[in-house]
């Protein structure tokens, strides 16, 4: 054989080996710590090899940064913010990190059973899960995704890689947040620049993050109650979450490599992105990233049986629910396009003016700190201050910080306790918990904090006065008192027939001395149900399990859903009983109905409050494995779980 061509054959297999190695390691790492492949999913293959290539803007090979030097603090990895960002700016991007986080976990944890391959190949093409070429100029996308996946989920962690720090800013020095003709600006843009011992992610958030963008959670429960808008993208895109996440997938090295450009925004021009032009593209586009996180985020957090699409897709997949939103609403469609040429600087931008960091111990005139992994920061908020003085070319579209005003109207005659209500789905499980977080909240100089991350306690508390806003809960009168006994107890509390676990919804004191008091729980509690109506010759005999049910609709020991059941014919050997020693259930009903009723029980569950018929319709016994994840989550299992004292068994 000709030597060439012999040296020709064994490069290439030697580098087709070279390339299937790196991709086992990949999948082999996360296997170890999850017990689980996360690489690969069942793969979406292309039936015919595909030899795009990618954008001629990339290196033609993979990019790797030498970060040898670590930061002197050894600190996994810092955030800094400008002094100079008023207390609303601040919170605003702290919250848009707390998103953001909740994104990436769904987007980077392994649950079973959930089928990632859909959304992975909507946003980020049909050949994101690839296997290894033997063609040398073909990218590995398989390695590629999951390494900026472990990334970004070891980010949110605490194993990032030393070395990497993170400066934002809240003013436009670098004169890019400019209107389009329409309007319309850009929310931030981000750039790197490696410092003396540290690589730097610097990002500005430009006045529409704040002014314009709305939080991700009220865009999620503005549609918490229309499952066909569920399924539209456009109605959850473009949150402060999204656009933290959008910034992030920008952050070489830390989050990106190579690093993601701006190829196409929002949901129907990324969907567009990944069908024609594949994953060679999508893969470097950071809003594919960002969308493709909030899908996930969005489908598990509504238990919906697809994720959302753009509207125009939608009308091909699902004409029905396309159809009933179009009887009522306006079509939904992207926001007007925003100016790709100031969203992302590969370096510093060429008009910035602004304070830059070179090594990895910033100016602390300049930066606060903050510690992000408890949600606040390592010092109070500074104070309200003056934009720093004009740079020599000053920004167009930079808008003065706004002066602090009353973010309300004037004090009432009297105390005015507005309460949320006992019949939602968002509640504290346990007031012991949210009274030790009102004493911790009054004693400090946060006007919002949240506490009990992804915990089934988890809430917001916020105290500001209507008349002065630079007050704080320190300076609140009586402020665990008036938490307790309006905010915890006044609404909820006391109530043996509609809460008889004493859960608390929440509320708003508005006191006659000018303070607000709120109390927002922010985790959505798991409602379950099972169902067993199995045929005894002369009656059907019914078995229903329950838990997390609205009181108000569950009834006192179960005298709700004992009415809707008695709508299925006589009812007979009724039985209810708290259930405390129940792995996975609260409480148990039995008893007995005509032939031929399973599909009545079923709806009559659902009447008494529970989320679905609880596969009551045919005979069978409970499948003992079910349970579901709430029983793993902090603040309910051990000495969190609420155990219920009062079993009773009432015949009827």
């Amino acid at each position: 054989m000709n030597p060439f061509l012999l040296a020709c054959l064994w490069l290439g297999v030697a580098q087709a080996l070279f390339a299937r190695e790196r991709g086992w390691n990949t999948v082999r790492k996360r296997s170890a710590n999850d017990q689980e492949d996360f690489f690969p999913f069942p793969a979406n293959r292309s039936s015919n090899l595909s030899l795009s290539t990618p954008p001629k803007e990339l290196p033609q090979k993979e990019v790797s940064l030498d970060l040898t030097r670590h930061s002197k603090t050894a600190r996994i990895r810092r955030h800094f913010i400008e002094k100079n960002c008023t207390r609303e700016k601040r919170a605003n991007i702290i919250e848009a990190w707390g998103s953001a986080k909740k994104m990436a976990k769904a987007q980077t944890d392994f649950r079973p059973g959930y089928d990632y391959n859909t959304p992975h190949t909507q946003w980020l093409g049909k050949d994101w899960n690839s296997e290894p070429s033997w063609i040398p100029w073909k990218w590995n996308y398989r390695k590629l995704i999951g390494d900026n996946f472990r990334r970004v989920e070891q980010l949110f962690g605490h194993d990032a890689p030393t070395g990497h720090q993170i400066y934002w800013y809240c003013y436009d020095y670098g004169d890019a947040c400019h209107d389009d003709k329409n309007g319309v600006g850009p929310a931030a843009y981000s750039w790197d620049r490696q410092g003396d011992d540290t690589f730097n992610h610097l990002t500005v958030f430009c006045d529409d993050f704040h002014s314009l963008l709305e939080k991700t959670i009220d865009k999620l429960r503005r549609w918490e109650d229309a499952p066909p808008h569920q399924k539209i993208m456009q109605r959850f895109q473009g949150g402060r979450g999204s656009v933290m996440l959008h910034e992030i997938y920008h952050y070489k090295h830390l989050a990106s490599n190579p690093r993601t450009k701006d190829f196409a925004y929002y949901s129907q021009a990324c969907w567009d992105l990944a069908k024609d032009q594949g994953t060679s593209t999508a893969f470097v586009n950071a809003d594919s990233y960002a969308l493709d996180a909030l899908a996930i985020y969005v489908q598990q957090y509504y238990k919906s049986s697809m994720a959302p699409v753009p509207f125009n897709e939608l009308l091909k997949i699902d004409p029905e629910a396309a159809a009933a939103i179009f009887k009522k609403d306006v079509e939904p469609s992207d926001p007007p396009m925003i100016n790709s040429s100031t969203q992302s600087f590969e370096t510093t931008p060429p008009n910035w003016t602004g304070p830059l960091v070179d090594d990895d111990d910033p100016e602390p005139s300049v930066w606060t700190e903050l510690d992000l992994d408890n949600e606040s920061s390592d010092d109070p908020a500074p104070s309200p201050s003056p934009k720093p003085s004009p740079s020599p070319k000053p920004s167009s579209s930079s808008k003065p910080s706004p002066s602090p005003k009353p973010s309300s109207g004037p004090s009432p005659v009297k105390d005015e306790n507005a309460c949320h209500g006992i019949s939602g789905d968002y509640w504290v499980m346990s007031r012991d918990v949210a009274l030790d977080n009102v004493e911790d909240f009054c004693s400090q100089s946060d006007k919002a904090k949240t506490y009990n991350t992804d915990s089934v306690n988890e809430l917001e508390l916020s105290v500001k006065n209507l008349n002065d806003n630079s007050k704080s809960p320190k300076d609140s009168p009586d402020c665990v008192g008036r938490f307790r006994g309006a905010v915890l107890d006044g609404c909820d509390g006391a109530d043996p027939l509609n809460n008889p676990h004493d859960y608390k919804f929440g509320s708003t004191l508005t006191t006659a001395d000018g303070w607000e008091y709120e109390m927002t729980p922010l985790s959505k509690q798991v409602n379950e149900v099972n169902c067993d109506v199995s045929y005894k010759f002369l009656f059907d005999h019914f078995e229903v399990r329950g838990k997390n049910f609205p009181n108000a609709k569950l009834g006192a020991e179960g005298g709700g859903l004992h009415e809707e059941l008695k709508g299925c014919g006589a009812l007979t050997k009724w039985n209810f009983e708290r259930t405390p020693d129940d792995c996975c259930f609260q409480w148990y009903a039995s008893g007995t109905l005509p032939v031929g009723t399973r599909a009545c029980v079923g709806r009559a569950v659902m009447s008494a409050g529970g989320s679905g018929d609880g596969n009551c319709h045919g005979s069978g016994k409970r499948d003992g494995n079910s349970s579901s994840s709430i029983d793993s989550w902090p603040g309910y299992g051990d000495d969190g779980k609420h155990v219920f004292r009062n079993n009773v068994a009432e015949s009827r």
